[in-house]
């Protein structure tokens, strides 16, 4: 069976999609199965792995089809560049800026839709990784429901900090209410970091330490250009450049669920 993790943070350029790209490919690369499903209407994740960084995609079936008209899985999901081995990713796009509209939260099984869409890829994949928005959204909740756990990364900063607080409050309520009991936190891990930001990011560190206590980790994934360079040559880092600090830092960040 699967094991479904959802990359989330209510604030945007924090390294969601920067993350889900590396674990794929960390993954990956050691013969797992993984399954992308870009949940983001900028469909950066799926660009970025199906290798049509500036290309539009919307003409093409994707995530927003698949929850509201319901075609099979094997119809939506296409396979990853080859820089991304075993890898397959269902496309994001800007149909989903319209979801709320078409599964209105108050529908019987709103919140389940996207738990049940993706049931078939129970059997066929080790891994399915959620890239999810930066929202506090339906398909934050529905992303939240579907996933045995959720993985934080935030850059130190106060409004990421706050929207770390704000998911893990989401995810609580869902496992209070009954929508997904197993739903655990899987990490919070630190990005951005680097000498320019040091003395802030200690004090960073500190407040997330006190707060998350066990839950942050201990992977920091440095600031660097070769993240820039890899996106722009249409390769994950760890392919790029595997010998640097940051492919290193994803690595440790994959062990966590290939150990677990």
């Amino acid at each position: 069976m699967a094991r479904s993790i959802a990359v989330v943070n209510e604030k945007g350029g924090v390294g969601k999609t920067a993350a889900v790209s590396e674990l794929a490919y960390a993954l990956g690369s050691q013969g797992h199965t993984v399954l992308v499903v870009d949940l983001d209407s900028q469909a950066n994740a799926s660009r970025l792995l199906l290798g049509r960084m500036g290309e539009s995609q919307d003409d093409e079936p994707n995530v927003f089809h698949l929850l509201t008209q319901s075609p099979k899985l094997s119809e939506v999901w296409r396979p990853a560049a080859d820089a991304w081995p075993n890898t397959m990713v269902i496309p994001g796009g800007v149909l989903l800026t319209g979801l709320e509209a078409a599964l209105p939260r108050h529908m019987p099984g709103t919140f389940q839709k996207l738990k049940q869409t993706l049931a078939p890829a129970q059997k066929a994949f080790d891994y399915v990784l959620l890239d999810l928005p930066p929202a506090l959204s339906l398909i934050t909740t529905m992303a939240l429901t579907a996933a045995d756990c959720y993985l934080c990364p935030t850059d130190g900063g106060a409004h990421g900090q706050k929207g770390l607080q704000q998911i893990h409050q989401i995810a609580d309520q869902l496992k209070t209410s009954g929508f997904n009991k197993r739903l655990a936190c899987a990490g919070v891990f630190v990005t951005m970091f680097g000498k320019a930001n040091a003395r802030a990011m200690k004090a960073a560190l500190r407040d997330l330490e006190t707060e998350y206590g066990a839950q942050l980790l201990a992977e920091r994934i440095p600031h660097t250009v070769k993240a820039r360079e890899a996106e722009r040559v249409g390769q994950p880092v760890g392919a790029y450049a595997p010998k640097s600090p940051i492919a290193a830092a994803y690595r440790a960040l994959a062990a966590h669920f290939k150990e677990g």
